[in-house]
């Protein structure tokens, strides 16, 4: 018996009617169903433009091949992701993300650090005002493996977790980046999401482009 795959592939496949692509870009994206790499392609969806260019001195343009999981945020209890990538810019990012639409998302990111090297970035972003909930610095050899979870007493909280070369199924073995609930004024608030999608996202501030390899997806929802 096949395994089943657990990326679309360019071939029509079963698998690819689990997922939808926002701003395809067909030239970025490769994968054989067990691998995804895309191309972090410049980009941004971190705020409106206007607070781009005041932030930055300049807007993007918007990310392209967001990668969209047809599961619905609002049954999600948890999300992981193995990502082999080391930025070398900063600002250069991938990772997890709950998508309603550009204006309202949570994203869970191994990102480019101003300073150098890396950092895992956990933020939101609600008609179209973005926080930082929580980062942590990280020192990337090989790869880095993401999750976000919903607590098990609280559903509108969601914690963010990583583990760095370590595939353990044991929840000890995550470390602790934040975590947030409705609650919180600076926090994720899940209701703006419900009804969005979990997917995978990789973009860069700038015009040098980094090929990031997503694996080991895993998603589970009740």
């Amino acid at each position: 018996k096949k395994k089943k795959k657990m990326f679309p592939t360019k071939e029509q496949t079963e698998t690819n009617s689990n997922w939808k692509w926002i701003r395809e870009n067909e030239n970025s994206w490769k994968g054989d169903g067990n691998n995804l790499q895309l191309e972090g392609l410049e980009g941004s969806i971190w705020g409106t433009p206007e607070f781009q260019a005041k932030t930055f001195g300049a807007s993007s343009p918007l990310v392209q091949n967001i990668l969209l999981n047809t599961s619905s945020t609002k049954t999600l209890e948890s999300v992981s992701v193995e990502v082999a990538f080391t930025p070398q810019k900063y600002g250069a990012q991938a990772g997890i993300v709950l998508y309603l639409d550009d204006n309202n998302y949570i994203k869970l990111v191994l990102e480019g650090n101003k300073t150098g090297g890396s950092m895992i970035v956990f933020a939101r972003e609600v008609n179209g005002e973005p926080v930082l909930v929580g980062k942590s610095v990280v020192e990337m050899k090989n790869f880095i493996s993401l999750k976000i979870a919903k607590s098990k007493s609280d559903s509108s909280k969601l914690t963010a977790l990583y583990q760095l070369d370590d595939r353990s199924t044991e929840d000890s073995n995550w470390k602790f980046v934040a975590s947030t609930s409705n609650e919180s004024n600076d926090g994720v608030l899940i209701d703006t999401i419900e009804g969005g999608h979990v997917g995978l996202i990789a973009n860069s501030f700038g015009k040098e482009n980094e090929w990031v390899t997503f694996q080991n997806f895993n998603l589970k929802i009740n």
